[in-house]
């Protein structure tokens, strides 16, 4: 596919009695994102596949207005009428967007032949009280929250999520990685094979029309001494079979594993600032993967945070396996690891972890039991944590500003900064109407600093000027000092 033509085959697979195959015919009637009819072609000749008859039919559309991602997710919608003997007896509809992309080791994604370097989020589809059994309202809430952030794509792990939430990708226009449940280590039964083989026939047949999915995802997390790989080679070679167009990935968290250099491209979870060291060290994190000359992203990285838990003076990372997890330091991760995805261009992709808050039974940590508190909004999506508004201020089109730390209140201590997010060019900070001396750091971030609160309520404000001339956004939080 190029800007000039999509060429296109469509296959249509019968379910029929074995005589009516040579009747058979398909009618396909392409409407492009404006309404109007471009291809009306009609192909017969079915041949028998699989016990089903199969119907082959080469499309060319020339000009084609291509789905470019968040910024025009536009679509044709493709009318398939099955023929036979000339009467119409089945009908279909699909509405699909028309792309092409590639991966390179040095300058990363691109979409239809530009520069689109991926930044979005992990997501788990479960939700607090509900499990899995959610309706078509929480993925929409689910998907409104991810555009509010600005994320242009979305790392849907680690299993196969519902049909509807890769349609909602589809028409906002999100990257998607796809993933089968293949985490951690398995084992080499022929069972096991058989069946994580299956696995991966089923999510691509079932999602192959989401034009959002730009590669399969074969394993997460690897390790133990069962040789992987050899089923891993398998998987590989059983995407490239299903479906030529789309890239295989994988996720690892050890390097120098033979499965790590299976797969078109890679990705890496690490968590600098939380795991190990501090989040500047995602610098060296990044740079040993891409001195391999492969294409790289970061699939995972990231912090766990209380929204009632605070601490205005934390310099290192909390007791990750205890109860305490300050809302303070998973910004700070976020601020120090996101600025080094930033500088590195040659990587295709960065995710956090995660978007939401989600179940884990087997963690014991934070203010709640059996949750990864990880997210940048709560599991009950009610909050969004301060980091998601610093991806805000670094991926969003739409004016904002934010003052961190608002929920810390009340508090004990008079001295301490104020700390803004915002994607405007220039913000004031006042303390009850004194305006105070604001440095601008980069990244969205905006500090005053030193600042003495008084003995009640501090009324804090930030304005920000926006791109529009004399237009301005602000918000407003109260703290309150405790006295003796």
């Amino acid at each position: 596919m190029t800007d000039e033509r999509a060429r296109l085959t469509v296959r249509a697979r019968v379910d029929a009695q074995h005589s009516v195959g040579a009747k058979l015919s398909l009618r396909t009637t392409v409407i492009d994102p404006q309404g109007r009819p471009v291809v009306v072609q009609t192909q017969g000749a079915a041949a028998m596949r699989d016990r089903f008859w199969e119907i082959s039919q080469p499309l060319v559309i020339g000009r084609p207005m291509l789905w470019n991602g968040i910024d025009n997710p536009q679509r044709y919608h493709f009318v398939l009428e099955l023929l036979h003997g000339g009467r119409v007896v089945d009908t279909l509809g699909i509405d699909m967007g028309l792309r092409y992309f590639s991966v390179d080791p040095d300058r990363g994604f691109s979409l239809n032949g530009r520069s689109y370097p991926l930044r979005g989020v992990n997501r788990h589809q479960d939700r607090q009280g509900m499990g899995w059994a959610i309706s078509t309202r929480e993925h929409d809430q689910d998907m409104a929250l991810i555009r509010e952030i600005g994320a242009n794509c979305i790392r849907l792990a680690h299993y196969p999520h519902a049909d509807y939430f890769y349609t909602l990708c589809d028409r906002a226009g999100m990257m998607v990685w796809a993933e089968i449940p293949y985490i951690g280590r398995g084992t080499r039964a022929a069972a096991f094979d058989a069946t994580t083989m299956q696995q991966l026939i089923e999510l691509i047949r079932q999602n192959f029309n989401h034009e959002s999915i730009f590669c399969w995802s074969l394993f997460n997390e690897l390790g133990g001494p069962d040789r992987p790989d050899e089923l891993v080679a398998m998987l590989n070679d059983l995407a490239h079979r299903e479906d030529p167009t789309r890239l295989t990935v994988a996720a690892a968290n050890q390097d120098g594993r033979p499965e790590n250099d299976m797969t078109d491209i890679m990705a890496y979870n690490t968590y600098p600032g939380w795991y190990w060291a501090d989040p500047g060290t995602m610098r060296w994190a990044i740079e040993w993967k891409l001195g391999k000359g492969r294409a790289i992203a970061i699939s995972e990285y990231g912090a766990g945070a209380s929204i009632h838990q605070h601490d205005q003076h934390i310099t290192q990372a909390p007791k990750t396996d205890g109860p305490w997890h300050p809302e303070q330091w998973q910004a700070t991760v976020h601020e120090g690891t996101y600025a080094q995805i930033a500088a590195h261009p040659a990587l295709w992709g960065s995710f956090v972890w995660n978007m939401f808050d989600f179940a884990s039974a087997g963690r014991h940590e934070g203010d709640t039991q059996g949750i990864n508190d990880k997210g940048l909004v709560t599991y009950d999506r009610k909050v969004r944590k301060d980091a998601f508004y610093f991806y805000q201020a670094n991926w969003s089109k739409q004016p904002m500003v934010y003052i961190t730390s608002r929920r810390h209140t009340p508090r004990t201590e008079a001295l301490t900064d104020v700390k803004v997010y915002s994607n405007c060019p220039s913000v004031i900070i006042t303390v009850d109407g004194v305006p105070m001396p604001v440095e601008r750091l980069g990244m969205g971030i905006f500090v005053a600093r030193g600042i003495t609160l008084r003995p009640g309520d501090n009324h804090i404000e930030a304005v920000a000027a926006t791109a529009q001339h004399g237009t301005t956004i602000s918000d407003r939080c109260i703290w309150t000092l405790k006295t003796q």
